[in-house]
This record gives C-alpha cells, structure tokens and sequence, in this order.
C-alpha cells in the first residue's frame, strides 16, 4: 500500500533505482526553436531550404503574409502559418501544409482561419 502511495506522490524518475539511466530517444535530438526573419521556425531545416518553403507558401494565391511561424513535420513535409492579430477576436491567417517532391516545395492544403 506504502509503494502505491508513493508512485501516486512521487515522479516516476525517483523511483527508479540508481542503475536506470534515461531511456535512450529515437532519433536525433529535436532542434530548438529560433526565428528567422520575425517567424518562429520549430525543426531542423537549412536557410536555403526555409526559404524555399517560405516562397513556396507565399506564392499561393490564398496565402498573405506576415509569416507567423514554420513548422518542418520531416525532410519532406513542413507547415507554414501565417497570419495577424489586429485585437480580441479579430485576427485571420492561414495554415499551409507543403510536400517536397523531387526537390520542389509544393503547397498540398490551405486551411484558412479567424477569430
């Protein structure tokens, strides 16, 4: 009964025993967030690969800028959402999912949204 207690009480870390490390990830580590050009960029993606996302995004007839942040899903898949906020329950944008085919950024859904 004491053990239950404790698991509930306790962070599952200081119950393991000393000889348990960390579990190893899957993967590399995940790159941390920084901006480019005011936009929030979460995922590992070179300049030169960002902004041909970016350009690709932008270049759909239902997308506008400013471009609020960048999401690479993996090697091949990235979202990019723009959007403004002009007050409470005023602010419009769009998602963008892109797909890279044969070295071509090309954008596969618009998902516009407002508040």
């Amino acid at each position: 009964m004491n053990r239950i207690l404790l698991k509930l009480l306790l962070p599952a870390a200081l119950l393991l025993p000393a000889s348990c490390g960390e579990p190893e990830a899957a993967g590399p580590p995940a790159a941390a967030p920084f901006e480019w050009e005011g936009a929030e960029v979460h995922g590992a993606i070179s300049p030169e690969q960002l902004r041909l996302v970016v350009g690709a995004a932008l270049a759909h007839p239902e997308v506008a800028p400013p471009v609020i942040s960048v999401t690479v899903v993996d090697e091949d898949r990235a979202e990019v959402h723009t959007g403004e906020v002009r007050g409470p329950l005023d602010a419009g944008g769009a998602t963008v999912l892109l797909t890279r085919v044969a070295g071509v950024w090309t954008v596969t859904e618009v998902v516009q949204w407002i508040s």
